[in-house]
């Protein structure tokens, strides 16, 4: 399908608002005759494989029934991969504008993108968004993501399974290098320049061009803002994406946005209620910044769709990006600290290794199913319980900041009992050390070799040199 050009007779004259949609979709074995924003809002499918589709059937239905304002305008960037029998057979991105409704339609194609893997890309996603900045210039922006959150990165689950078996069929390559592409199972996210480097260097071209899992990172999310909005920040990021209110999401895009709202762990649709935002703005397009935000988190109960034994298990928080260097900071000082006591003499350094070691087996909440991520606040909480002397005054200076940087409105599931309630932002500190340190763990592999990020927060925080020295330390029992 060619690329239809931008046109520029739909230019909008200047409001108030614009929210902008960026939504990831992989459509497995459905042939539909038609995209799913132009479908009948009676179309459903059947069966469990189906669920993918009906919630996307489902989220384009919910934004037709958006208000039209005149302060407004809702914009959709939809990145839709169709893959039948593990062949691609289209990968076409649209850029659509909600509109007032004409024969059923509530969208307009303002221009179509055929270059594959757009929202991997951050200079290709850049381009979309400066096309879109041309057609509607606004004073203020929210930017809504929606799909799967993979901690590091947003619109694709990363399997840890799968992830190793790839690793492992990627030294096959290198060693069989007869094998053909063409057998290969399709991965959507495939950007041979970068992601060969390493696994491909001295196979043929064609032999390349193997897939290998990859998402569109937070510091590739950062760097398509910074290309298309330079200095002016979003208002608002909003992520329909799971595990992503963690310190890798908020150092990479503390200065792209004033307020990111993420869940901590798992989110489901329908999610946020995006018709409440819209109507609020309606009703009030002065209304200040942090009010607009403080009204997403608990919108989500709004839609009387939500089983509460699916909400029971949210936390969804709201994080001010202007703190964020300051919790960092907080994050190194503990790290520094902990690294302190761990080369005192050995009675010290065993106390604080055997400590750390019970966290990690069982006396922390994890976020996800890979026992990742924890909650910050929780783990310095337990530390200073433990040794007060030493981290009394850390935790007096995150009781100090949270107000700041975690703003008071939030939702938190009915399922977090035990005494424990998340305080909004999730750090690594894997239950596994030694699989992350030795890359045995393909997932947390993958973050360390093809992002950027990974190096970066190193370089900022001794958070990375922790763990790493705690892999290296015999476990005490």
């Amino acid at each position: 399908m060619p690329t239809r050009k931008l046109d520029k007779s739909l230019m909008q004259e200047e409001k108030k608002w614009k929210i902008v949609f960026l939504i990831y979709s992989d459509l497995r074995d459905f042939p539909l005759e038609t995209e799913v924003f132009n479908l009948p809002d009676d179309v459903s499918r059947k069966g469990s494989e189906s669920n993918a589709l009906n919630e996307l059937i489902s989220l384009f239905q919910s934004l037709k029934q958006l208000p039209l304002i005149d302060n407004l305008d809702v914009y959709i960037i939809y990145n839709r991969i169709r893959i039948h029998k593990s062949s691609v057979i289209d990968d076409h991105t649209y850029l659509l504008r909600l509109i007032a409704p004409t024969n059923e339609k509530r969208y307009t194609i303002l221009k179509e993108y055929s270059n594959g893997n757009l929202f991997q890309k951050p200079q290709s996603l850049s381009e979309v968004l400066l096309d879109l900045n041309k057609l509607c210039n606004t004073e203020h922006n929210i930017i809504i993501t929606w799909d799967h959150g993979s901690i590091f990165g947003i619109f694709k689950e990363l399997s840890p399974d799968a992830l190793t078996e790839e690793r492992k069929l990627n030294k096959v390559i290198k060693q069989e290098s007869s094998i053909l592409l063409e057998r290969l199972p399709y991965n959507k996210f495939l950007d041979s320049k970068t992601l060969a480097r390493d696994y491909f260097q001295d196979v043929p071209t064609q032999e390349a061009s193997m897939p290998f899992k990859d998402i569109l990172s937070v510091d590739e999310f950062s760097k398509a803002l910074t290309l298309s909005y330079g200095k002016k920040h979003v208002d608002i990021i909003v992520m329909m994406n799971c595990l992503m209110q963690n310190v890798f999401t908020c150092d990479s895009l503390k200065d792209n946005c004033d307020y990111i709202i993420a869940p901590m762990g798992s989110f489901t649709v329908p999610g946020y209620s995006y018709k409440l935002i819209a109507e609020t703005l309606a009703q009030n397009s002065k209304i200040p910044i942090r009010d607009l935000a403080e009204l997403i988190p608990r919108s989500a109960t709004t839609d009387l769709r939500v089983d509460s034994r699916i909400s029971s298990r949210w936390a969804i928080f709201i994080v001010q990006t202007l703190h964020f260097r300051k919790y960092l900071e907080l994050i190194n000082d503990t790290a520094n600290e902990i690294l302190k006591q761990i080369k005192k003499a050995e009675e010290d350094k065993r106390k604080i290794v055997i400590f750390l070691q019970d966290l990690r087996a069982g006396e922390l909440h994890y976020f996800d199913d890979e026992f990742y991520m924890v909650d910050f606040e929780e783990l310095l909480c337990k530390v200073t319980e433990k040794f007060p002397e030493i981290f009394s005054l850390l935790f007096q200076r995150l009781s100090a900041l949270k107000p700041q940087l975690i703003l008071p409105e939030r939702f938190i599931g009915s399922s977090f009992g035990d005494g424990f309630k998340p305080s909004g932002l999730t750090i690594l500190f894997p239950r596994n050390l030694t699989k992350f340190i030795n890359d045995e763990d393909a997932y947390l592999a993958f973050f360390k070799e093809y992002r950027t990020h990974y190096l970066q927060f190193k370089k900022r925080t001794k958070w990375i040199n922790l763990l790493e020295t705690l892999e290296q330390i015999p476990a005490y029992t």
